[in-house]
């Protein structure tokens, strides 16, 4: 029988729940223009367009708290450079 893959843990839904905002704020203007486009079904589109966009600033909120998963090697800072490299005598038109 079919077997649905198990739900992640809340971190490694930061994807999902991130681009299914995204998703639904560019799907809405399209609504916007097919509902002024298309005189029929106008107060349809323009409805669900406003469902979109509420659907998606709500969603955006919950996106904003999830975590952001990073490699343990990001989290580390790069080295520092102690050598200066601020010679300008060799750029063009440099003064001196």
């Amino acid at each position: 029988m079919f077997e649905l893959p198990p739900i992640p843990a809340w971190d490694g839904l930061h994807p999902l729940i991130v681009h299914f905002p995204i998703a639904l704020l560019l799907v809405a203007p399209l609504f916007i223009v097919l509902g002024l486009l298309v005189g029929r079904h106008s107060r349809l589109l323009m409805t669900s367009a406003l469902v979109l966009m509420a659907l998606g600033t709500a969603a955006s909120y919950v996106a904003v708290s999830t975590p952001e998963r990073r490699p343990a090697s990001s989290l580390t800072a790069p080295p520092r450079s102690t050598k200066c490299s601020s010679t300008t005598s060799s750029w063009p038109n440099a003064p001196g």
